[in-house]
């Protein structure tokens, strides 16, 4: 729609925080991808004029019948340390500045945006 938006071909929505799904939305460019794995307890506005001028793709994933105890075991054993694998933290008020960050992949390995602060 003419404005600048990240360079990113896909988004993963992970929160099930409403205004985090719609700012994806707003945030992909043309022919982008959103993924939404997580739980959304109520539901969310989409601006499907939005969504089809940019052309998007959005898919739903829920089911991990396997995955999830698997991990959730090797978390608690301390198999896997998970300290190495986020090099940023931000609060979702600073949403922007972690995307500029995550844009950098000479500075960024997981940017970790907390959307529980606000």
């Amino acid at each position: 729609m003419g404005m600048p938006v990240p360079d990113s071909d896909l988004y993963f929505e992970a929160t099930g925080v409403g205004p985090v799904f719609q700012q994806a939305v707003n945030l992909s460019k043309r022919g982008g991808r959103l993924v939404v794995v997580g739980v959304h307890k109520q539901p969310v506005q989409l601006d499907l004029v939005n969504v089809l001028i940019r052309e998007l793709t959005i898919t739903a994933s829920m089911a991990y019948p396997t995955e999830f105890p698997k991990v959730i075991e090797m978390l608690e054993s301390g198999q896997v340390d998970t300290r190495s694998m986020i090099s940023q933290r931000y609060s979702l008020q600073d949403f922007e500045e972690a995307l500029n960050t995550a844009k950098n992949p000479e500075s960024a390995i997981k940017v970790l945006v907390n959307c529980q602060q606000y």
